[in-house]
């Protein structure tokens, strides 16, 4: 996935190819509107009474933006593409990270919603002349009192350090420092250790204001362990021949190839795409082509990547990611081709 850092706002808790260039764009950012938004958006202006109701839910509209632009703003600082995506309790940031991304930049861009979140909401309250940190005046109308918890309450509930929240993010980049490849599952597991830890104090104690919070996190975190199982017993199953899933075949080939047998991998990602031609089969060939010192061979199944990808955003990610690329990176036909999927 694209950054899977696909940075997550606090509400969630991440056929052929069509004109990226086209469709709504914010400060540039390809950005996916679907109905869900609005509807989420209505529904909590139901939740309160008027003029309270419209002043949360326009607040709430405004700073989620603002967060994942926060989020897509810093990715493409440090050079990579980024697109917002916003739906009913979920918005999230998607970039692509460029090659040789740092755990420090990665951290940065997850960081940066709750930032450009907490602080657009300062500069709202002092432009209407209140005071952050006084009580009084922040209670003294529906305006600010909407202002203040969902600008800067729930952005700094964000940097709780759980799965799927920002918090998370950053903690699973620095365990990821310190047990490579695993940050992201042992964050998870964590995740769902504190957050049934802190649930079962909510109970015990009955502060409830954030018990739907946690609970919903919970769920997202079971559900997520539930796919990751479900995955991994799909390319345990497919280990020895393609099954036509583009994804659990490049999954599959990626094992073999992580397993120091570029030919077999080579040999497994070609049969999947005979059954079913797809991108992501593709940049495995194109990896390991690459570690064989097939230098042509991997370009051109970069390029045919690039022709075949249904998200060019995850494409430019998987290829970016690909250590085995490195030494093509310089070749006029991959700068071209990384240039045909930049957004």
């Amino acid at each position: 996935m694209p950054g899977s850092d696909t940075s997550i706002h606090l509400w969630l808790v991440t056929g052929s190819r069509t004109d990226r260039r086209s469709g709504l764009r914010l400060l540039g950012f390809p950005t996916t509107v679907r109905p869900g938004f609005p509807l989420f958006i209505a529904l909590i202006g139901l939740l309160y009474p008027w003029p309270l109701g419209a002043w949360v839910a326009g607040s709430i509209a405004v700073f989620t933006i603002v967060h994942e632009l926060g989020h897509a703003l810093v990715a493409r600082w440090f050079g990579c593409d980024a697109r917002i995506s916003l739906d009913f309790m979920v918005a999230y940031a998607t970039f692509s990270p460029t090659p040789g991304f740092s755990r420090t930049k990665r951290a940065l861009v997850a960081v940066a919603g709750a930032g450009f979140q907490v602080t657009a909401a300062v500069i709202a309250l002092l432009a209407m002349g209140v005071n952050p940190l006084s009580r009084a005046d922040v209670t003294a109308g529906d305006a600010p009192a909407a202002v203040w918890w969902t600008g800067i309450v729930l952005g700094l509930v964000n940097l709780i350090p759980i799965t799927p929240l920002d918090g998370g993010a950053i903690v699973s980049s620095a365990l990821d420092a310190l047990f490579p490849g695993r940050g992201p599952k042992l964050m998870l597991r964590a995740s769902v250790v504190v957050t049934s830890i802190v649930l079962a104090a909510m109970i015990a104690t009955g502060h409830s204001d954030f018990l739907p919070f946690f609970a919903f996190m919970l769920y997202l975190q079971w559900r997520t362990l539930r796919n990751e199982q479900i995955i991994n017993d799909a390319v345990g199953r497919a280990l020895a021949s393609p099954t036509g899933d583009p994804f659990v075949d490049s999954a599959a080939a990626t094992l073999r190839l992580r397993n120091g047998d570029p030919t077999s991998a080579l040999a497994y990602a070609v049969g999947s795409w005979l059954i079913c031609p797809s991108s992501d089969v593709a940049v495995v060939a194109s990896r390991a082509c690459a570690s064989l010192g097939r230098t042509e061979d991997a370009l051109d199944w970069a390029e045919t990547a690039a022709r075949s990808s249904l998200d060019s955003l995850v494409t430019h990610a998987e290829l970016n990611a690909a250590e085995e690329l490195d030494s093509l990176r310089s070749h006029p036909r991959y700068v071209a081709m990384i240039d045909s999927l930049s957004i």
